[in-house]
């Protein structure tokens, strides 16, 4: 037995080995890089190391503080209003009615569209002249500039709820899918609402599923950037300027490679940290 789990491991190790120099050498290399005084626009220019500099300098950062409230309130909007939704619609499809397929169909276009084409699509139904919503609007005199200084975050974020719900949707219809039907048939026999089987019963089946989508969907939202990126790249000003999108402006626009690898580097450790807050709250869930 002892020989059969050495050649397992064995077998194992190349692949443990490929992760790893795929996962973690990136991860020490923008660490290793966030320690050091680099400035992509000067030639040649030598990395001084500098230490917690960079990491100092984006503490006292007004342009990260912004970064960070506006990543933690769209992360929490994007995942709770997702997942309301997704679950909502889940609960819908999951029932037979004409025409499933199509709509399950439709709930799976979000998903194959890259976001930085989905970025394009809403920002043509957010301009201010030809868009969708300001023609339906224009009658009532309530057009709206969406992607300006007051309305660019909310924008962004209806966008975005809409891509993550196609998610969440497919998830929690998958975990639907797999639930026991005895369970359900016991509870209507013993008189249960649908209400109640869907708080006692239906949730609590639900938990490992809709706890590994939120987990998903928080890191998703903590490094999205193709949808922002099209929309408004981060303005106006500093309006819709998350994290990913200050790494950026500051590590590739800007030229402050040093300092845009602190910033990835605290963005990092923001998704470890809330991911296993997370998976300690679910306990045995997961």
């Amino acid at each position: 037995m002892r020989g059969t789990h050495r050649e397992q491991r064995l077998l194992v190790m190349p692949a443990v080995i490929a992760i790893l120099i795929i996962g973690v050498t990136p991860i020490l290399l923008q660490i290793y890089i966030s320690l050091h005084d680099y400035y992509m626009g000067v030639p040649g220019q030598s990395r001084r190391f500098v230490g917690m500099r960079n990491y100092a300098d984006l503490l006292r950062s007004p342009s990260f503080s912004n970064s960070l409230y506006l990543t933690v309130v769209f992360t929490m909007v994007v995942t709770i209003a997702s997942l309301i939704l997704g679950l909502g619609m889940a609960m819908l499809i999951h029932r037979d009615f004409r025409f499933k397929t199509v709509v399950i169909t439709s709930v799976l276009i979000p998903q194959t569209i890259s976001p930085s084409i989905l970025g394009l699509i809403w920002k043509l139904m957010y301009n201010a002249e030809y868009g969708i919503f300001n023609y339906f609007l224009k009658p009532f005199g309530l057009e709206q500039t969406w992607l300006g200084r007051d309305l660019a975050f909310f924008s962004t974020t209806i966008a975005s709820i809409w891509m993550a719900t196609s998610f969440m949707t497919l998830v929690c219809l998958a975990g639907l899918q797999n639930l026991p039907e005895d369970v359900f048939e016991a509870a209507r026999i013993d008189g249960a609402t649908q209400v109640q089987a869907f708080r006692y019963i239906t949730l609590p089946l639900l938990k490992p599923v809709i706890g590994m989508a939120v987990l998903l969907q928080q890191v998703a939202c903590l490094h999205i950037f193709g949808i922002i990126y099209i929309l408004t790249g981060g303005g106006p000003g500093e309006r819709t300027n998350l994290l990913a999108m200050e790494v950026y402006r500051q590590g590739l626009n800007a030229g402050f490679v040093g300092y845009g690898a602190a910033v990835a580097t605290v963005l990092a450790l923001l998704a470890f940290i809330i991911s296993l807050v997370f998976i300690k709250m679910m306990g045995d869930a997961f």
